[in-house]
């Protein structure tokens, strides 16, 4: 028997990320409603009303496809290697607009929600420890996400012990200084230079502004 793809149940701001990097990464989003599949795409979860959006596409929704509020619905999407999958109860139905519920629970293929971007290539994304000075290191970020970010660093100069949350402000190109709370998960060493180190780090405390504002930073750096 085939296994089934493991579930991510875990903190509201991990799915909360996730939900910014679908809304900025994914083209096609099928909202399955009875016998009938909506394609469209997701929108920004807002943090007042505490729900993620869907823009169904214009044409596509036959009159008994549309839902009612409190109607509990499957989400499905795909990037180009892992598919996602959520339940969520419809909040309101709009102007060519659906607000869901944020889910509990996104069922995937891949072992992370939220797949990081490379950057160490660019050279210009870093993370500085210290908020104030000018004077401060700064070390080369090697991926980023609106979940966490993974970090260079050499061993002899900068700490960091697993489990641990740390303060720093992490730059980006063509953007101001972003403050953040992370915390240390673990660190390996790097291939290339034995002398450094990269740890991966997850974000304490970003909220759906400070996610919104590092999904459009990275959509708009990569394309």
């Amino acid at each position: 028997m085939q296994a089934s793809a493991p579930p991510f149940i875990g903190s509201e701001e991990a799915i909360i990320a996730h939900l910014f990097y679908a809304s900025a990464e994914i083209q096609v989003v099928t909202v399955h409603v009875g016998g009938h599949s909506v394609p469209g795409r997701l929108l920004w979860p807002e943090a007042d009303s505490r729900t993620v959006g869907f823009r169904p596409d214009t044409g596509e929704i036959a009159d008994d496809a549309v839902p009612r509020p409190g109607r509990v619905l499957k989400v499905q999407y795909a990037s180009l290697e892992d598919g996602y999958s959520f339940l969520s109860a419809l909040k309101l139905v709009g102007s060519g607009e659906w607000r869901l519920s944020i889910p509990r629970q996104v069922d995937r293929q891949d072992r992370r929600l939220v797949p990081r971007e490379p950057v160490i290539s660019s050279q210009k994304f870093t993370l500085q420890l210290r908020a104030g000075g000018d004077n401060a290191r700064r070390l080369l970020l090697y991926d980023i996400s609106p979940a966490g970010i993974a970090v260079i660093y050499d061993p002899k100069l900068d700490k960091f012990e697993d489990g641990k949350a740390y303060l720093g402000v992490i730059h980006v190109p063509d953007h101001s200084g972003m403050r953040v709370r992370f915390e240390a998960l673990h660190s390996h060493a790097v291939v290339s230079d034995p002398d450094q180190r990269i740890v991966g780090c997850r974000f304490r405390g970003l909220g759906f502004a400070g996610c919104r504002t590092l999904a459009e930073i990275l959509a708009i750096w990569k394309h």
